[in-house]
């Protein structure tokens, strides 16, 4: 679309008590008037009673139309059943929003409706809500996504990462990953520096058409970059802690040590609480959690201990004789037939004997990373019990002690 500039107005008609029209015109308003005032069907001419200019005049009736949908009679028609007064008001906050609007003698008494990005974030927190079934809210991820929708449109921005996560995991939409991105841009766009951490795992994710090692070494050069000069939140905590640990399964070098030492303490706070909170339910998860922990004590340096563990990446799920087959990605390490493995994605876990290795046709006894890409087929194992587990990690197995 080209330029998007024009006005928005606000219409009376005597015929129509209790309503008014709220809608846009590239044109001068005056003309549009009379245009609907001679269609078939209105028995009194419409007055105008208000207009402002906006620069995108597209996005500003969005954004009133959502702010005012409590008093929209039909989603398809433009008439609100309201007082002038309020639309007024809320088209002049919205101009101020747009850093325009510089009103003369306003009679005016204070807005006595909220403006734009305070209605934004009520709808961002009910959407949290409705995320989480918090307070009497039952658990519903369409409705939160609606509601994050509506939120980022009326300028609350941190609402398009939340609608990039629910799209990249499939939480009230069918997962899509290309939507995610374009969410994640969005956000970063309108100042979410968060949502570079975002783009840089969803570009790391296999298998996926999105993989790029150096499309994430960007997004990493940003969100480094920027807590480098305005420090962190508690949410960067975690999102350091996922950075590092995403780096030692993948096997990949660990940047930006300058930047992670300042914050040394609070990554080891982060993965203390993570191992209180698997301890007793997911025992065999702290054995990895330790070794990180040791990664940061020494100045986030990886010694071979960790560099030598087997680990691959799921990347398809079929069946062989009855059992199922994984067919991994080798990240690190070696793996022999026999051997008890962990498959992990977040913190669903399940635990299985390595019967066959297959590679290329030809079963061998033991596979590495030189071998790329294997089938682990499993002792006993249907293959529905893992459908759900595409793109998760497999390591060696040892009970907790």
């Amino acid at each position: 679309m080209g330029n998007k500039s024009g006005y928005i107005y606000v219409l009376l008609n005597y015929s129509m008590k209790g309503l008014i029209k709220i809608g846009r015109t590239s044109k001068n308003p005056e003309e549009r008037v009379e245009e609907l005032s001679q269609a078939t069907g209105v028995p009194t001419p419409f007055i105008l009673v208000y207009m402002e200019y906006f620069n995108d005049c597209y996005m500003a009736e969005d954004q009133v139309h959502l702010a005012l949908e409590d008093y929209r009679l039909s989603a398809s028609r433009e008439f609100f059943e309201m007082s002038p007064n309020k639309a007024i008001k809320l088209i002049q906050t919205l101009k101020q929003s747009e850093g325009e609007y510089n009103p003369e003698n306003n009679n005016y008494m204070k807005s006595d409706i909220k403006n734009i990005s305070e209605i934004g974030e009520d709808l961002y927190n009910e959407a949290e809500d409705y995320y989480y079934g918090f307070g009497d809210r039952i658990k519903d991820f369409e409705e939160a996504i609606t509601l994050f929708d509506k939120a980022a449109k009326l300028g609350y921005y941190k609402a398009y990462r939340r609608l990039g996560k629910m799209f990249e995991y499939g939480k009230g939409v069918k997962s899509n990953e290309k939507k995610a991105l374009q969410f994640y841009k969005e956000a970063i766009k309108h100042g979410e520096i968060k949502s570079n951490a975002d783009l840089a795992f969803l570009f790391t994710k296999t298998p996926s058409d999105l993989f790029s090692l150096d499309n994430a070494r960007k997004c990493w050069d940003r969100y480094f970059e920027y807590i480098s000069e305005h420090g962190i939140e508690n949410e960067d905590k975690v999102i350091l802690y996922e950075y590092l640990n995403e780096s030692t399964q993948l096997g990949n070098e660990i940047n930006y040590s300058k930047i992670l030492m300042i914050y040394k303490d609070e990554i080891l706070d982060v993965i203390e609480q993570y191992i209180i909170s698997v301890r007793e339910n997911y025992p065999h998860m702290v054995n990895k959690l330790e070794k990180l922990k040791v990664v940061v004590q020494n100045n986030f340096v990886v010694d071979e201990d960790i560099i030598n563990d087997f680990q691959g990446r799921v990347i398809d799920v079929f069946g062989y004789q009855g059992n199922a087959v994984l067919f991994v990605e080798i990240i690190s390490g070696m793996i022999t037939v026999g051997t008890n493995v962990q498959i992990s994605k977040g913190y669903s876990t399940k635990t299985a004997i390595v019967e066959y290795i297959d590679k290329d046709g030809i079963f061998i006894h033991q596979a590495g990373a030189k071998d790329k890409n294997v089938s682990l087929v499993l002792m006993g194992e249907p293959r529905e019990n893992y459908q759900s587990y595409l793109d998760a990690y497999v390591e060696l197995y040892a009970e907790y002690v």
